[in-house]
């Protein structure tokens, strides 16, 4: 199994939950419980971002409702230009699925999906109507013929969690788009190395670059604290760089390059 993004942020929303199920999406009789699959999509995405990974559907709702059809949900346009108001990059709709997966191994990529009422191979119903859907990780088989997507559904059928697309989806995506995660800039000090006790923009870079590699979970301090220095080690050892008491030196520095293009 090779993987090139997992999810960062386990919070999954239904968007009947009553904290919004009951407010007008974009107006009454119209609520979020009933038509708001596109809001929780979106926020499933951007949660993954550390800036907003306190945010819930109720936080993006008055964004949301420009798209929003009385009766009828999220208009498409919608996906792409929330994923573009919250400072995602490279945002695109794929005609094919072959073409997603491709931009998918780049890394650092979510999106969301638009499914129909088809049944996949395997039987599984995603909706009875249309239904968006984020994802938010991506691996492949180790023969490269199969394609996993981590789902969050904030739908009744709770179709989160990984899922084939050859046996559980193929067939029933109508639409689909990716977005990458924004890149992040550090410049090392003069002594070459961050390390336990720093503090400023820099450090909170290295925060959210581990974050979306899904190697530190905690929140975005812009403090070099014990978590930030395991999230180093474990950095380290994923791409065999020298592991140096959890400080981020040089190796670390050349390896971010590498991956932050």
């Amino acid at each position: 199994m090779k993987t090139y993004k997992k999810p960062n942020n386990k919070a999954i929303y239904r968007q009947y939950d009553s904290r919004w199920g009951n407010l007008a999406y974009p107006v009454l009789p119209s609520t979020m419980a009933k038509s708001g699959c596109g809001d929780c999509a979106i926020t499933h995405c951007i949660i993954e971002r550390p800036k907003y990974a306190r945010y819930t559907p109720k936080s993006i709702i008055e964004f949301m409702k420009k798209y929003a059809v009385k009766g009828h949900g999220t208009k498409h346009i919608g996906m792409p230009d929330g994923l573009k108001h919250y400072g995602f990059e490279y945002v695109m709709e794929h005609d094919t699925m072959p073409k997603l997966f491709k931009e998918l191994e780049k890394g650092d990529r979510v999106g969301v999906l638009l499914f129909g009422s088809n049944r996949a191979p395997d039987g599984t119903l995603w909706t009875s109507a249309g239904h968006f859907v984020a994802f938010v990780g991506y691996r492949t088989s180790a023969d490269g013929k199969k394609h996993y997507l981590y789902t969050k559904d904030s739908g009744g059928r709770l179709n989160d969690g990984w899922h084939c697309y050859e046996t559980s989806m193929k067939g029933c995506v109508r639409k689909v788009w990716s977005a990458k995660l924004p890149k992040v800039e550090i410049t090392l000090p003069k002594r070459g190395y961050f390390t336990k006790g720093d503090t400023g923009t820099n450090v909170n870079a290295i925060q959210e670059f581990l974050y979306n590699r899904g190697y530190y979970s905690g929140y975005i301090t812009g403090k070099y604290d014990a978590d930030t220095m395991k999230a180093v080690v474990a950095f380290e050892k994923k791409y065999g760089l020298k592991v140096d008491k959890g400080e981020w030196g040089k190796e670390c520095e050349a390896q971010f390059k590498k991956l932050n293009k």
